[in-house]
């Protein structure tokens, strides 16, 4: 998503609890080898590296994640958590423990260990619908 977004020139900040890219990659065993092909893997405008093997082994997806933050210029908020998000009727709120800060949109992308945390609200679809 970052890439993207950093493609076509949006701003964007990203809150990362961990202190590095990848950061839970790296934390893995070490025979640890993606499951699908590496051209199904990829991430948007960056391909995987053509002496990569087919199937991706996690130090070097590690390595691939730090270069892509590097090449479109991704910079995370590190060690920063969520605290809260809320909508007031032009802007979401966004409460860390670092700041609070407003944005026109939110985007939550968790790892699939990981669930955002959202309560049930009146209307909630409809403020995704209208994007």
């Amino acid at each position: 998503m970052a890439g993207r977004l950093r493609n076509a020139n949006a701003d964007f900040d990203i809150i990362e609890k961990e202190n590095a890219v990848g950061f839970m990659w790296n934390q893995h065993y070490d025979r640890l080898h993606l499951h699908t092909v590496k051209n199904r893997s990829a991430l948007p405008h960056f391909p995987f590296p053509d002496e990569y093997p087919m199937f991706v082994p996690k130090d070097d997806l590690y390595k691939y994640y730090q270069e892509y933050a590097q090449r479109f210029n991704i910079q995370p908020s590190f060690g920063e958590t969520l605290i809260s998000v809320s909508k007031n009727e032009s802007d979401w709120k966004v409460t860390t423990n670092k700041k609070e800060r407003l944005y026109k949109y939110v985007i939550f992308a968790t790892n699939h260990c990981s669930r955002a945390k959202i309560k049930k609200r009146k209307n909630l679809m409809s403020y995704f619908l209208n994007l």
